[in-house]
């Protein structure tokens, strides 16, 4: 089952990858009908099971769809169970029978999520979905993940690092997130898997070293030596899961220094480490929490729920407590340690293999209902891990004169084209989100 289903008119397929991009990166699967039905699959047959199982219709009107009979019968199947939610990608007037629905104005629309419009249409979705979940729903069971040899993920003991005063932090936090049901959380029904395009030979795994640490609480880092690569989507290495959007464009070669990265995401531990000494901000609570669980409580899993300023109060804090200079990764420096020295879409090759990432769905293959705990999956050659999948990471670099900041990596709630090395977006950096976390970077 989807989320939503993207009725449109061919014509206007360009038009709307922004769209279907921004709708994923707020957490929504997206039933969109030239990459969600598999070689060999029936047309018409599976955008008739699609329809009639999604939770919602958005209906793109254009001077293209409102001529278009089957556009026209799609909205029909929406409007009949009142979940249709028009958009206008022209100037023109709706098609008879549709006139009383209020229709969203995309004529305009900057292809950003912080858009008025967008902010509206996803609102209006939220509204109505989070209507139609039962009441006791309950969630998919997450099995222990097997450990890699590579190296212990970082644990910290909260009844020595916290104290009373932490406690207390611990306790407030946990009862906020901790409830019973996340808004996007669906009934498990049976998908359509998205068949992978190519199968590789998984890498060895690396035997890097972490660096040594002073403090139970710093994280594990691993060197990187410099390079030059070339950035952004290639054409005949990128274009994969639905291919590469225009900010990915065009490539260039970009040389970087040698530096330190993360090897884990930054930790609900690590973090709130930060909260106990007053010097962060408590990750933001917020509806699409609920039913998260240990996702957002338990110390070994990515801390989210962060917005980029307050990554930023993290690494001035821990570059005070330890002496070093750690600070987020430029963008450059992000994906040049994602590729890992490999000429692929992802450091495994330009398909899905199983149990490399955690997405959406089933279309990953991996165990978990929402994020993993870090250090789930195979490493790259780098030996850092999770870069692909499992929560969004913040980047040093803006965009849009500094109004915006960048993330990469995609989630687990995202399909696995935004897992791409070359995928990127974007947030205003008070931006606080369930989906997005963080990594840090060292110089010297």
């Amino acid at each position: 089952m989807y989320d939503i289903f993207l009725s449109y008119s061919t014509q206007d397929r360009e038009r709307l990858m922004p769209l279907v991009s921004a709708l994923e990166q707020q957490g929504w699967s997206v039933f969109w009908d030239h990459r969600s039905i598999p070689v060999g699959g029936d047309w018409h047959d599976m955008i008739g099971d699609a329809i009639r199982e999604c939770r919602c219709v958005i209906v793109a009107w254009s001077t293209h769809s409102v001529d278009s009979k089957w556009v026209r019968e799609e909205a029909l199947e929406g409007r009949a169970r009142s979940v249709l939610f028009p958009i206008l990608l022209d100037d023109i007037p709706q098609p008879f029978g549709f006139k009383i629905i209020q229709s969203a104005n995309f004529t305009r629309w900057n292809q950003r999520a912080d858009h008025p419009e967008f902010l509206k249409l996803d609102t209006e979705i939220r509204r109505v979905l989070v209507h139609q979940l039962p009441p006791q729903q309950s969630t998919v069971a997450e099995p222990s993940p097997q450990r890699l040899p590579i190296s212990t993920p970082p644990q910290i003991s909260y009844k020595r690092l916290w104290g009373s005063g932490l406690a207390a932090i611990a306790v407030a936090v946990a009862a906020v997130l901790m409830v019973k049901q996340p808004p996007t959380a669906l009934t498990p029904q049976p998908i359509v898997p998205q068949t992978p395009t190519v199968a590789v030979t998984t890498p060895p795994k690396p035997t890097i070293p972490p660096l040594l640490k002073q403090f139970a609480f710093e994280p594990d880092m691993l060197p990187i030596s410099g390079g030059t690569f070339l950035m952004g989507c290639a054409s005949a290495r990128d274009e994969v899961e639905g291919g590469c959007f225009a900010d990915e464009k065009p490539a260039r070669e970009v040389t970087v220094a040698d530096f330190k990265a993360g090897k884990y995401e930054i930790t609900v531990g690590q973090y709130l480490a930060c909260v106990k000494a007053g010097a962060c901000h408590p990750p933001k609570p917020a509806p699409a929490y609920l039913g998260l669980g240990e996702t957002v409580s338990d110390e070994n899993y990515p801390i989210v729920g962060v917005s980029w300023d307050n990554a930023q109060q993290y690494t001035h804090w821990l570059s005070k407590e330890t002496g070093k200079h750690y600070r987020l990764l430029t963008e450059a420096e992000w994906e040049y340690a994602a590729r890992a020295g490999t000429e692929t879409a992802y450091p495994w090759g330009n398909g899905l293999i199983a149990g490399q990432a955690n997405c959406t769905r089933d279309f990953c293959r991996d165990t978990f209902a929402h994020a993993a705990p870090v250090g789930s999956f195979t490493a790259n050659p780098f030996g850092l891990q999770d870069m692909h999948g499992n929560v969004w990471e913040w980047v040093q670099d803006n965009t849009d004169k500094g109004k915006q900041r960048v993330v990469r990596g995609g989630s687990w709630a995202n399909r696995p084209g935004a897992l791409r090395s070359a995928a990127r977006h974007q947030h205003p950096p008070q931006h606080q989100h369930y989906l997005v976390g963080f990594r840090v970077a060292s110089s010297g």
